[in-house]
Formats: C-alpha cells, structure tokens, sequence
C-alpha cells in the first residue's frame, strides 16, 4: 500500500521509470528522509536547559525528567523567626526553608533564600521560585506574624528532576535540582553512598564540625518521594 502511494503522486511516464531503476531503493530513500526529519524535530521541540540548573547547582545540568502535570495547591502553612533576624517558612506542612531574609533594595521589599557556599568562595543559589506569588506568600506572613495557608503534604508533587552525576570515586554520586509542583525548585540536592547504602543530602551548610540543613522535608511521605524521584532519575 505505501508504495503505490508513493507512486500515485507522479505520472504515469515517471512511475515506470521509478519501477524500472528500482522502486524499492527510492522507497527505503523516502524513509530514511521521513525518519530523519522527524527526529529533526523532536531536537527542535526538547526545551532548553535553564542556565540557572547549570550554575546554582555547581555543575551543568544533566539528565532530566519533567512531568506536565498541572500545578497544585501550594501555600505557607508556617513561618518562624529565628536568630539574627532570619526567619523559616514552610510550605505545605512539609518543606521548611530556613534563613530567610527580608531586605529593602531600591524602595522595594525582597525575600532573599540562603546560599550554598561552594569552591572558590562562590555561592549558588539553592531555591528558585518559577511561581513569585510564593514569595508574597512568605513576605506577607512574616509580616503578619503567622502564615494564613491550610495546603497539606499531599498536594506536593515532582514535577521535573535535573541530574548530574559525578565522576570518579566520590561519595556523592551526583547533583540534583528538584522541582514541585511545576513551582519551586530546590537546588543543590545530593546522593550519597554511605555505610547503609544510597541516600539523598538536601543543601545545607557546614557550621563547625556539623551540616545544617537549609531546606529539608519534615513530612516523612513527602521526603521519600522527593527521594525516590532522585533516585529514579539517577539510576543508582
């Protein structure tokens, strides 16, 4: 059927002449173009990395996985001041941010996330907020003394999962940058190959002798699947 098909598109004079050169070459010819130009535009479909993946997370972005689900229910469920004047939010009683800041820059009020200090003195980012009325969410609970959201742990979902894996022999295996709900994405998490097997690292900081967690799950649901995301994405 595909080759008479392919022959009723030219004359009669031609399609004898096709025959007589052999049909079945010019055929497999067709196929190869129709393969090749669909590929063509899967590439040109692929989204591009964030530049933001490859620099904050300390190393290019790598393998990727990205889901198109609509966005759910997200809000600040709690805010807490801490020293310094720094404060915590969380979001959906499952996602606790820590050192927080609100600083005026040009008349304007800015919620600034902590960094992640890396080699050579420089500092990524360790939070990207795709959906910036989170961060009126947090600015204004922190204003108001009390955070005004009921969204619970199970609105939480991955929605995309960029990895990087590491060469050489090192315990950390690799860098992730996971993304919820299509909204917030946390930089920097790691997997690590310790004593009882893979586990993952979420950013933090090192103060003395310890690591101090900056971002974290205290819903223990919502920390397995960020997890098992990872995981998953990674292949170990």
């Amino acid at each position: 059927m595909k080759k008479f098909s392919v022959l009723k598109k030219f004359s009669p004079v031609v399609a004898i002449t096709v025959i007589t050169f052999g049909l079945v070459p010019f055929v497999v010819s067709c196929g190869k173009t129709e393969q090749a130009a669909k590929k063509e535009t899967i590439v040109a479909e692929e989204p591009a990395a964030e530049p933001e993946a490859k620099e904050e997370a300390g190393e290019p972005a790598g393998k990727e996985s990205k889901s198109d689900e609509p966005v759910s229910e997200l809000a600040v469920t709690e805010v807490r001041k801490e020293k310094g004047g720094k404060y915590s939010a969380t979001l959906n009683r499952a996602i606790v941010f820590k050192g927080l800041e609100i600083r005026e820059e040009d008349g304007r009020e800015l919620l600034f996330f902590p960094k992640s200090p890396g080699k050579g003195g420089r500092e990524y980012n360790i939070v990207f907020l795709e959906d910036k009325s989170i961060a009126k969410q947090i600015k204004d609970a922190i204003k108001d003394g009390r955070a005004k959201g009921r969204a619970e742990p199970g609105s939480l979902k991955v929605t995309e999962v960029r990895w990087k894996e590491l060469d050489g022999h090192s315990k950390v295996k690799g860098f992730a940058d996971v993304t919820l709900n299509n909204a917030v994405t946390i930089k920097g998490c790691k997997l690590i190959d310790g004593k009882d097997g893979i586990w993952m690292a979420w950013p933090s900081v090192k103060k003395g002798d310890e690591y101090e967690d900056l971002v974290f799950a205290v819903d223990k649901g919502v920390r397995e699947m960020v997890e098992k995301a990872v995981k998953r994405e990674s292949g170990l």
